[in-house]
């Protein structure tokens, strides 16, 4: 019986002495003061970063455009609020500015004098044959517009652009759909700004 409580006793002061050896992590820390720990600490690095998001809210343009040529089109414009372009800016003080900018699609139904032509979604992935895949990776979808002086009784006409953020670098496209609902996609200009 003494035999078992002897053990007992040893095995409680080795506990003892192990956990005030882990619990004294940090005790050389108590006579510093806050910014002597902040200097030695990681998190200096993490406030050289920014982080920002454009938009910061959820975007969604919604327009409802009835042509004199019988073309009805609706176009639901709006953010994605998983998918992002990310470009990152090095500034001469240290600073990492990273930005993450929203990509854009367009849910687009056309109608010819009441009568159902076709529904699409409008993004990136429907362009991945007329650009590289580097371009349409970093490009933002700008813009989807009517273009009614273009449209005519057999076809209506839409625009777009796509733009690398920070750059010069763009691409406009012209989105052609028949009052049968076939689509016909080209670029509208070729610009010395391309990647």
């Amino acid at each position: 019986m003494f035999k078992t409580l002897k053990i007992n006793a040893i095995l409680v002061i080795a506990i003892l002495v192990s956990l005030s050896f882990f619990s004294c992590d940090g005790r050389y820390r108590r006579l510093q003061t806050n910014s002597e720990i902040f200097a030695e600490s990681d998190f200096k690095s993490d406030l050289k970063k920014q982080i920002h998001f454009v938009p910061k809210q959820p975007v969604i343009i919604e327009t409802d455009t009835i042509l004199a040529n019988g073309f009805n089109v609706k176009i639901n414009y709006h953010s994605l609020n998983d998918d992002y372009s990310q470009s990152k800016t090095a500034y001469p003080n240290d600073k990492d500015k990273t930005t993450y900018y929203s990509n854009f699609e367009a849910a687009i139904s056309v109608y010819k004098n009441n009568e159902y032509c076709n529904e699409f979604i409008l993004n990136k992935s429907f362009f991945h044959d007329f650009e590289s895949p580097l371009f349409l990776e970093k490009a933002i979808m700008q813009y989807v517009w009517v273009d009614f002086t273009c449209s005519t009784n057999q076809t209506l006409r839409l625009n777009t652009t796509f733009n690398i953020p920070d750059t010069e670098i763009y691409k406009d496209f012209i989105i052609e759909i028949s009052n049968l609902g076939a689509i016909n996609i080209r670029r509208n200009n070729f610009s010395a700004n391309t990647i």
